[in-house]
């Protein structure tokens, strides 16, 4: 038998959670994106960035973004918390947090998901730390 590395675990993980967060299932959705939201938290309140979040905020930080514009109000409402934790996060933010705002503010085919990927990148470039912004953090 193979043996399954951590980071595969972890991929495997946030598979798992993308695909909850993507079910027909109204309540499971709900669940995954309460869940995403209590790691982002988790992310949040560590002094340094999290790699151990990476895999997991590369595949699941994008499906979060487009629940925000979904049309069952209470899951949209659960991906704005989740989304709000990410922008807690400030300076420990991932890349992959970046990317996936950049790249939904840039989704012309869903302007909602765009208006809201803008919203989200603009509040978080307001919460960073000066220090961080003229890199000066150690």
């Amino acid at each position: 038998p193979v043996e399954e590395t951590k980071t595969d675990q972890e991929q495997g993980g946030a598979k798992f959670v993308a695909t909850m967060i993507d079910d027909l299932r109204s309540n499971l959705s709900k669940c995954a994106l309460m869940l995403a939201k209590e790691l982002f938290e988790v992310g949040a309140a560590e002094p340094r960035p999290d790699t151990r979040l990476q895999g997991f905020i590369k595949v699941v930080f994008p499906l979060v973004l487009l629940k925000t514009v979904f049309e069952k109000q209470f899951l949209a409402i659960e991906a704005r918390k989740a989304c709000d934790q990410i922008i807690k996060g400030g300076a420990n933010a991932l890349p992959e947090t970046v990317d996936a705002m950049v790249e939904g503010s840039r989704h012309v085919k869903n302007l909602g998901l765009a208006e809201n990927s803008s919203a989200y990148l603009v509040s978080f470039v307001q919460n960073l730390p000066v220090e961080y912004l003229n890199g000066t953090t150690s």
